[in-house]
């Protein structure tokens, strides 16, 4: 009799207990499964939940001493076979894992949840396939399990299937509304597939739901950051860091973020704490030899920098070390060499060959041996570049994509992760093929392989580091770039760098790594932008209503130290002259330049007027205003000047030594006129008095421009001349040879 009521109170207790438990009162729970353990310290069930309250709380060690007890005393128990797993994946003790949800499904083979939990364990272990079917079996079992379309749709976004991915997601979210993680992750999807706007809506779910979810925070500032939105980018970096202060991820693209903005010592202090966090001083070391202010004080400054940048990587080369995945460990290109004025070939090899040094599964080679028992009689010609949208890139590819032989060649799109928009589609209409990469490496480099490419052809390196540790692999057997980032590579697969005769001298095989191809036309077959419907008033552009309108609408990067001289003698030469130029995407570069304008033209630097970022109906209106527009020497404009002479506006410009400072001026080679070229200092300065003040000279210029402009656009030789050197290369490629 004693007997059965105390089994009747453990049974009281224990059904209080789980219904304490059921309602998420968990510390109420565990005092009444104590309780029973008490009386009954072999108690099965209690062990077993209790062990599931430990687990819940964090303390996986006793989950699994608990959960542990209730198996040997059932060990023909599905349910704490499958909890084990999940503590047992807690502890990170994987195989045993991985046994433990294998005998749950011995015991139970139509357990949903246990086939779902085993998909997860080998998707850890990286066994894909077998992940996927687990998963696809939870679903045939339990069709509604949010947490299977869940964990199926990760599994889709880390294999790049992305609409499979997309589908799963929605479903998960049909059947739980509330689900944070999914909305997270779907927002991961929308940004990849450039649909920037549904990205944030997703994000913004998430936080809705939960405000303090910290890993939704760091998304949200990827997105922004992509999209330019930097200081916004910069709050949800560091919301996300507030939330969880050891978020690497968000700890290095802060850092990074903090770098590209010029905040040298705010980011190092970042870095600092990231290397605290992780201990990776390699990490550390190349993130600080990378770091170089998009505004230089000085030209000593660059030349410090420089060295100290080649020291570091001749350094790290020797020491070695293991780098594991760069795009987002490192998550940044050595994009600001480019505009100091100097060679860049010996350090952009420096750089690359420390990469390859701590990674060199970076230099992956599956793409040698493709041409071998090709059927195709086309050659297959792949675009790679995340800015196949509205993007100066995007408009110097899109009409190579249209135009090229249909009959000859076959044209495979390849987008890394960007924006979506209206050239974007027209993009997806003109390929045979579009193919979409992840943001994973090693996934992008097998789905690139698998395209069977006879070329690869890259716009740009250097703008965005996904793309720039791609061009590290060989993917084709003909790699091949061109002057969308007008600089070398250093990076030993990258077979050909494609430019013009007037783009380049003839001596500047020295300038590159890459085998230096100069055709004699410039490799675009650019569509000329619209004009402006309306040209807005000075007063409406934010101008000021008299005065001479000098304008360069570069980006401030491109302002180099030398240059400021120049500008401070225009403004003198002309007393009624404002120089205008267009701010960059944060405050601080116009505080930073404003800052070597007062020291370098004291005297005229209130006569520097800067203007908010603009439409591009907007941009190219003020360059319609424009009395004299100004091209920076050593890196100048390209597509802005394309821009400008569809318009008829004339540009002073100033050829340099480098390719990145002769684009302006191999324009006007190609349009046959001359005048507005200078060769010194002194002559930019009287050129640009003289296209401001000379009505009969600027219309002189205007007229010579509209009548040739032609010979810039939709050049259909140019092309022919790419389609030539596609099949000499591969032709050579095919004879193990280079061009």
């Amino acid at each position: 009799m004693k007997l059965a009521r105390e089994a009747s109170i453990i049974q009281k207790d224990f059904v209080e207990a789980v219904g304490h438990h059921q309602a998420g009162r968990l510390a109420e729970a565990e005092a009444v499964y104590r309780r029973v353990l008490d009386v009954a310290p072999d108690n099965t069930d209690a062990n077993h939940l209790l062990g599931v309250i430990s687990y819940q709380n964090g303390k996986f060690e006793e989950a699994a001493e608990l959960i542990g007890k209730a198996l040997a005393g059932n060990p023909a128990f599905p349910e704490a076979h499958n909890n084990f797993g999940l503590v047992l994946k807690a502890l990170e003790r994987l195989e045993e894992a991985q046994s433990s949800f294998a005998r749950a499904l011995e015991l139970k083979p139509d357990y949903a949840e246990a086939h779902n939990n085993l998909g997860l364990v080998l998707m850890g272990a990286g066994r894909r396939e077998e992940a996927q079917a687990s998963y696809t079996r939870a679903l045939e079992i339990a069709p509604n399990s949010a947490e299977a379309h869940y964990n199926l749709g990760n599994l889709f976004l880390d294999a790049g299937k992305l609409k499979e991915a997309e589908a799963s997601f929605v479903r998960a979210l049909e059947l739980k509304p509330d689900y944070t993680e999914v909305y997270n992750n779907l927002g991961n999807v929308l940004k990849d597939t450039g649909r920037v706007e549904e990205a944030a809506a997703s994000y913004g779910r998430a936080l809705e739901i939960n405000p303090d979810y910290a890993e939704a925070h760091y998304n949200l500032g990827n997105l922004l950051k992509e999209t330019g939105r930097l200081e916004k980018a910069q709050a949800s970096y560091t919301r996300a860091l507030e939330i969880d202060p050891g978020l690497a991820g968000a700890l290095n693209n802060l850092g990074n973020l903090l770098r590209d903005n010029g905040y040298l010592d705010a980011a190092e202090d970042t870095f600092k704490r990231l290397l605290a966090l992780d201990g990776d001083e390699l990490r550390f070391r190349i993130r600080k030899a990378l770091m170089l202010p998009p505004i230089a004080p000085s030209q000593d400054h660059m030349a410090s920098r420089r060295e100290a940048m080649a020291g570091a990587m001749a350094a790290i080369t020797e020491e070695g070390g293991v780098l594991d995945d760069p795009p987002h460990t490192i998550g940044a290109t050595n994009f600001y060499l480019a505009y100091h004025g100097l060679n860049d070939r010996d350090l952009q090899r420096a750089i690359a060959g420390m990469y390859l040094r701590v990674c060199p599964s970076l230099a992956g080679e599956t793409g040698r041996e493709q041409l071998q028992g090709r059927d195709s009689q086309r050659i297959r010609v792949g675009f790679l570049s995340r800015f196949f949208c509205r993007h100066t890139i995007g408009k110097l590819a899109l009409g190579l994509v249209e135009e090229l032989d249909r009959e000859k060649f076959e044209v495979i799109l390849i987008r890394a992760p960007g924006k979506r928009d209206d050239m974007a589609a027209a993009f997806d209409k003109a390929a045979d093929h579009v193919v979409e990469l992840t943001r994973n490496l090693e996934s992008a480099r097998d789905v690139i392989a698998a395209q069977g490419l006879d070329v690869l052809f890259y716009p740009e390196i250097g703008m965005d580091p996904f793309t720039y540790f791609l061009a590290f692999a060989r993917l084709a057997p003909v790699q091949c770039m061109t002057w969308g980032h007008p600089v070398t590579t250093g990076i030993p697969n990258m077979d050909y760098f494609l430019s013009s005769e007037a783009l380049d001298l003839a001596q500047a095989q020295d300038h590159y790594s890459e085998r230096l191809v100069r055709h004699r036309h410039l490799p675009t077959f650019y569509h000329p932008p619209p004009a402006p419907e309306e040209i807005p008033s000075r007063a409406d552009l934010g101008l000021p209503e008299t005065g001479r309108l000098y304008v360069s609408p570069q980006s401030l990067f491109k302002f180099h130290p030398d240059f400021d001289s120049v500008l401070g003698d225009i403004l003198r030469k002309d007393p009624e002259g404002v120089l205008v130029l267009i701010s960059g995407p944060t405050d601080y570069w116009e505080e930073l330049l404003r800052a070597r304008f007062t020291a370098t033209f004291p005297d005229q630097a209130g006569r520097v007027i800067f203007l908010p970022r603009m439409s591009e109906q907007e941009f190219m209106a003020l360059n319609m205003r424009a009395d004299a527009l100004l091209d920076p020497p050593y890196f100048g404009g390209g597509n802005t000047a394309l821009e400008a002479f569809s318009a008829g506006l004339p540009i002073v410009t100033w050829p340099g030594e480098f390719m990145r400072g002769r684009v302006t001026g191999a324009m006007y080679h190609a349009m046959g006129v001359e005048g507005l070229v200078a060769d010194s200092p002194q002559s930019y300065v009287d050129l640009a008095h003289r296209l401001a003040t000379d009505g009969s000279f600027r219309e002189a210029m205007k007229t010579g421009i509209s009548r040739n402009s032609s010979l810039l656009f939709e050049n259909h030789e140019a092309v022919r001349e790419l389609e030539e050197f596609f099949v000499q290369a591969v032709a050579a490629a095919h004879e193990g040879r280079d061009l």
